[in-house]
């Protein structure tokens, strides 16, 4: 059953909803088309220079795990609270709901992601990246809100 939200526990749901959707479609895309031959992404390969992978494989495999399944996983975990006791170790150092704690997770893995494309790329980001971090800079500012703690503090 649905747990009592407000407003800004929504809109984190919310958020993290949408950014599973682009991680699913990202990494699907990806996995499909890991030469972008179809340029099923409009990202060019010529991106993956100079770097240990010739493929966009890994990144795909990545955007589908982090990006896609672990917020999904987060939002139902916000979203209805199940109280499964193999998340216990996370529930212990952060004193929250396990959900929170991964929501917390994937907001900080988003921003160090794209640490690293801006490092790899320089200003050569693409729309979707952007829109990606300014994502990730958002979750992080909404986990850390004190009614967002409040509600999913143990």
């Amino acid at each position: 059953m649905m747990q009592k939200h407000n407003f800004w526990s929504i809109l984190l749901i919310v958020l993290l909803i949408a950014l599973a959707g682009g991680g699913f479609y990202g990494g699907i895309s990806f996995l499909i088309d890991p030469l972008q031959q179809n340029n099923t992404m409009n990202v060019p390969l010529s991106m993956l220079d100079g770097l240990f992978i010739h493929d966009f494989v890994l990144p795909g495999l990545f955007l589908l795990a982090v990006m896609g399944i672990l917020p999904l996983l987060a939002a139902f975990g916000l979203a209805f609270r199940p109280a499964w006791h193999w998340t216990d170790p996370l529930n212990g150092w952060t004193h929250r709901h396990w959900s929170w704690t991964l929501a917390c997770a994937v907001a900080v893995l988003l921003v160090l992601w794209l640490g690293f494309e801006i490092a790899l790329m320089g200003t050569h980001l693409y729309p979707p990246q952007i829109g990606t971090g300014i994502l990730g800079i958002w979750l992080l500012i909404l986990v850390w809100l004190p009614p967002l703690r409040r509600i999913y503090h143990q």
